[in-house]
C-alpha cells in the first residue's frame, strides 16, 4: 500500500475520532424540570436557556410526577416556592437519587415536611424555619462551584420586600456525606446550613427559596453585581452546570401510589 494512502488513511481515522468525541459532547441530557414560582420568575429556566440545556417543564406536582414516572430523566431540577406537595411525590425523588439520579432542588417542603427520607437523601437534616427573608452567603468566596461558569454574589435576600411567601429559609445540618457550601448569613454554626452537596455532587439541595431574589414592588430581580443577569439564574446555572457534570444514571424511578389530593387540598406558601 502506498504511503500517500496510508496517511489518507489515518487523517480519515483522526477526522472519525474528532467527531465522536465532539458527537459525545453535545448530546443533550433528558432534563425535567418542576417550577411553581410565577411566570415572571422562572430562574431555573433561564438558569437552562443560558446554559443552551434543553428540557421538559411542568409547573403542576400531577404533570411532574407523571412525567418524572413515565421516563428516564438524566437530571431533575425542582423549583417549588409555592404549592405543597404529596409525601409520594417526595418519595419518588428519593428512589430517583437513591439510585444514581441527579438532582437540583429549591423548597420550602422541609417546613411542612421535615421527617420525609428524601431529606437525609439529600444529606440534610432540617433545624428550623425563618418566616423572614435572610442573606445567602457562600461560605468561601472563591468556592468553584458557585462560581462557573457564573461568578456569582452572595445572595442579598434581606434587601428584597418580603410580601409573598409565608417562609422562606429552612436552615439545617448535614448528614452523611452532606457538606454545607453556603449558610445564612455566612454563618459557622453546624444547623445554619443554606446550600447542601451531598451524593458525591450528584445533589444540591437549596433550603431556601431562589424565588425570593425578586423585587415584587420595583418587579425587578435582584442583581446585586449588576452584570444584567438574576442572581438567582446565576446560582441555578452555577449549580446546574456542575451537577450535570458529576458521574450519575439515567433513571425511571419506581412508580409511588398517587396521593389523589386537588392541589388547593395541599396548600400554599402565601403569606
Amino acid at each position: 500500500m502506498k504511503r500517500t494512502t496510508l496517511r489518507l488513511i489515518m487523517v480519515l481515522l483522526l477526522i472519525a475520532l474528532v467527531l465522536s468525541i465532539q458527537s459525545g459532547c453535545t448530546k443533550q441530557l433528558a432534563i425535567l424540570v418542576y417550577d411553581d414560582s410565577y411566570s415572571y420568575m422562572g430562574f431555573s429556566q433561564e438558569a437552562l436557556d443560558s446554559l443552551s440545556l434543553g428540557y421538559t417543564l411542568t409547573t403542576y406536582y400531577g404533570d411532574f410526577q407523571t412525567a418524572f414516572s413515565s421516563a428516564a430523566w438524566d437530571m431533575v431540577i425542582f423549583d417549588n416556592p409555592y404549592w405543597g406537595l404529596p409525601g409520594d411525590v417526595l418519595s419518588l425523588l428519593q428512589d430517583y437519587v437513591a439510585r444514581g439520579g441527579k438532582l437540583v432542588m429549591s423548597t420550602w417542603m422541609p417546613a411542612v415536611n421535615n421527617t420525609h427520607g428524601l431529606w437525609a437523601q439529600l444529606g440534610y437534616s432540617y433545624s428550623t424555619y425563618f418566616e423572614n427573608l435572610v442573606d445567602v452567603d457562600k461560605l468561601f468566596s472563591d468556592e468553584w462551584l458557585l462560581n462557573n461558569p457564573y461568578k456569582t454574589p452572595d445572595l442579598e435576600l434581606s434587601s428584597m420586600a418580603d410580601e409573598f411567601f409565608g417562609v422562606d429559609g429552612f436552615p439545617g445540618s448535614v448528614v452523611g456525606d452532606g457538606r454545607i457550601i453556603a449558610s445564612f448569613d455566612g454563618s459557622g454554626a453546624y444547623n445554619m446550613g443554606a446550600v447542601i452537596w451531598a451524593n458525591s455532587g450528584r445533589t444540591i439541595l437549596n433550603a431556601f427559596l431562589l424565588a425570593d431574589a425578586y423585587d415584587y414592588y420595583g418587579d425587578e430581580p435582584l442583581d446585586a453585581d449588576g452584570d444584567g443577569m438574576a442572581d438567582a439564574t446565576e446560582w441555578w446555572a452555577d449549580e446546574i452546570s456542575y451537577v450535570s457534570t458529576r458521574p450519575g444514571s439515567k433513571i425511571q424511578p419506581s412508580l409511588s401510589s398517587s396521593s389523589g389530593s386537588a392541589i388547593g387540598e395541599l396548600g400554599n406558601n402565601a403569606l
